[in-house]
């Protein structure tokens, strides 16, 4: 890729600088495009969306690229049928907790309106074919260093928003069935998308004992010392698009223990170990020190796509749209 004349503009759902992995995905992916030479910039359009919002985005020169985050494009696409627009698609409303089957039929017919789909993820990926949608995988990059092998008590991290797509309940239902073991928690995440949620993951806490292991830490801005404290992240979703913090973690030197759910499948065999509905495997890694001896070497030697590697994926898929 060499620098082009030609501008990209991303429009984003609200605030660009939200630290869910949607956002921050379009936040690295404009960083890779500056540092190779694209014209990219952000677009922030009101969340929900505004009577003037399609005003704006009609307003853009007709040589730029438009590249629409999927959580506003169901909304937008009918107030944009003179524009071409590519649609990156992170995740599905339907898997969102209380959506009716419907909504996926809804979500298809405005992504049938769209120049082209990029997704972030395979599950959201595989969903689209089934339905008859073509779209180009770009997975997310990774930025990290490895940090010192952990010592003491094992401490698992659970980086996720807390919502109940999550999985915190489960988690925490299986850590407590393992209370004879050693261990601690540490859950970072945003507390307030779905406020009842938190209220009731704090509340399992306290009716499970675990107040003297587990730690609802809240949003983080910089994650880098969490990860390098924790001897694993645990991630226990329900659904997951990609989930970039899995891979996130490994780029930090750390394995994953996870159902298998977005990210996984991506990430090298020998740092992971995948965890069923109960999440059993969870056992075999407490009680086992050279089980996770292996999984941290593992973590320490993997090698992972850059956020370069990305920006090169979504522009080259943008080029062969434009040709259509």
């Amino acid at each position: 890729m060499s620098p082009t004349e030609q501008r990209v503009v991303l429009l984003s759902p609200g605030d660009p600088e939200q630290r869910t992995g949607g956002y921050l995905y379009n936040k690295r992916l404009l960083q890779a495009w500056l540092e190779l030479g694209v014209q990219a910039e952000i677009l922030p359009l009101s969340w929900p969306l505004a009577d003037g919002d399609a005003a704006r985005v009609k307003a853009l020169c007709p040589g730029v690229w438009v590249l629409a985050d999927g959580l506003l494009w169901e909304s937008l696409a009918p107030r944009l049928s003179e524009q071409r627009a590519v649609v990156l698609v992170h995740s599905l409303r339907v898997w969102e907790p209380g959506q009716p089957q419907a909504a996926l039929d809804e979500e298809f017919s405005a992504l049938g309106q769209a120049a082209g789909l990029i997704c972030t993820g395979p599950e959201v990926q595989a969903l689209l074919a089934q339905g008859g949608m073509n779209s180009v995988l770009a997975l997310p990059g990774t930025e990290g260093t490895p940090g010192p092998a952990p010592r003491g008590v094992p401490r698992l991290l659970c980086a996720a928003t807390l919502t109940r797509r999550k999985g915190h309940a489960r988690l925490l239902r299986a850590l407590a069935e393992l209370r004879e073991l050693p261990w601690t928690l540490d859950c970072v995440g945003a507390l307030d998308r779905e406020p009842e949620t938190a209220q009731a993951v704090a509340e399992l806490v306290q009716e499970l004992g675990l107040e003297e292991r587990v730690r609802l830490l809240g949003q983080a801005d910089e994650m880098a010392a969490h990860y390098h404290r924790a001897h694993a992240l645990v991630h226990a979703a329900h659904h997951e698009a990609f989930g970039m913090v899995l891979s996130e973690a490994v780029a930090h030197g750390r394995p994953v223990l996870s159902t298998p759910a977005g990210a996984l499948a991506s990430l090298p065999s020998s740092a992971k170990l995948t965890l069923d509905e109960d999440l059993a495997g969870l056992a075999a890694y407490l009680r086992d020190p050279a089980l996770r001896e292996a999984l941290y070497q593992g973590a320490q030697d993997a090698q992972l796509p850059s956020w370069q590697d990305t920006a090169r994926t979504v522009w080259r898929a943008l080029e062969e749209m434009e040709k259509r």
